[in-house]
Formats: C-alpha cells, sequence, structure tokens
C-alpha cells in the first residue's frame, strides 16, 4: 500500500550530514579519542616501540566507530548493552508490566465475541 510505503519512508528518515548520520558522526569522534588516548598511553606512558603503537591503535578505535555504523541485533549498541546491563541486575526473568486478561468460567460470551468483532476492538484493551 502506497500509504504504508510513506509511512516507513517518514519512519526510518534520518537526517544526513556529509553523508554521515549524527549516529555515526559520535562513532567517529569516539573513535579519534580512543585513538588518540591509546597512542599518549601506549606511546608516551608505557614507552612502546612506535610500530606496536601503530599496530595496537587501531584495533582499539575500531571498536567505537563499529558500534556506530553497525547494529547489534538489529538495535543501535548504546541500546543492546542497555539492555545486556537490565538482564544481567534482573537476572534470567522475564518482566511483564501488561494487563492480564482471565475469562470467567472458561467461555467466551457471546457479546464479548460480537464487540470482538468490531473494528478497532485490539486497541481497546
Amino acid at each position: 500500500m502506497a500509504s504504508m510505503k510513506i509511512h516507513q519512508d517518514l519512519y526510518n528518515f534520518e537526517r544526513k550530514r556529509k553523508g554521515f548520520t549524527p549516529r555515526q558522526l559520535k562513532a567517529l569522534r569516539n573513535g579519534v579519542f580512543v585513538a588518540v588516548l591509546c597512542a599518549a598511553l601506549f606511546g608516551y606512558a608505557l614507552e612502546l616501540p612506535p610500530m606496536v603503537v601503530w599496530c595496537v591503535v587501531p584495533c582499539a578505535a575500531i571498536v567505537p566507530v563499529a558500534c556506530g555504523f553497525f547494529p547489534i541485533w538489529n538495535m543501535p549498541a548504546e541500546e543492546f548493552f542497555g539492555r545486556l546491563l537490565d538482564l544481567n541486575e534482573r537476572g534470567n526473568a522475564l518482566a511483564w508490566d501488561g494487563e492480564e486478561i482471565e475469562m470467567t468460567k472458561g467461555e467466551v460470551s457471546r457479546a464479548y465475541r460480537k464487540k470482538e468483532r468490531k473494528r478497532g476492538f485490539e486497541c481497546g484493551r
């Protein structure tokens, strides 16, 4: 349907600057920050040879850059890691905040079935 396609186009729209989304630009900024920090740590503080520093720095900087460009299980990295931390805090339990509907006498009444057939019924729960 045309209306569905238009809605998806508007919903998935992301403003871009120079071809990058704001999320990707932040990831690039974080990658540069990590690269400079690692170069300073390994080059000046630990005084490692330059060849070792040039091998370690890109490996460390690729992690924040990859988190900005590639989703993890169709989620942004910050949402994924937030959910992972929540899972570790509560354990292997499913959180249910919904309303439970219990049928009386185990059968559905005629009035309920009639109301169920009406348009928009599922939105009224």
